[in-house]
């Protein structure tokens, strides 16, 4: 499942990642990461957020240091920094 979102990623197709991402029956931290950073390169900074705090509702998923990186992007770019905490 990671693969074809980060395939959907490589070209360039977020809608369909992010598609394919909901309907991942588990998702890990890799696959949070990946759905998380893609929607920040795309500067769809709030949906990251939102992302970010569905993962924090997961049982058995932590955020990373990948995680933070790219939720603090996102933040930084919404002005809203105190979002990024865990």
């Amino acid at each position: 499942w990671n693969s074809i979102v980060a395939g959907y990623i490589e070209n360039g197709e977020v809608d369909a990642a992010w598609e394919t991402f909901k309907t991942m029956p588990e998702k890990n931290i890799v696959s949070w990461n990946t759905i998380i950073g893609a929607l920040v390169q795309a500067s769809m900074f709030e949906e990251a957020v939102e992302v970010f705090r569905s993962m924090q509702s997961q049982e058995g998923v932590n955020a990373d240091g990948v995680t933070m990186m790219s939720i603090t992007s996102a933040c930084g770019h919404l002005g809203a920094l105190d979002l990024a905490k865990w």
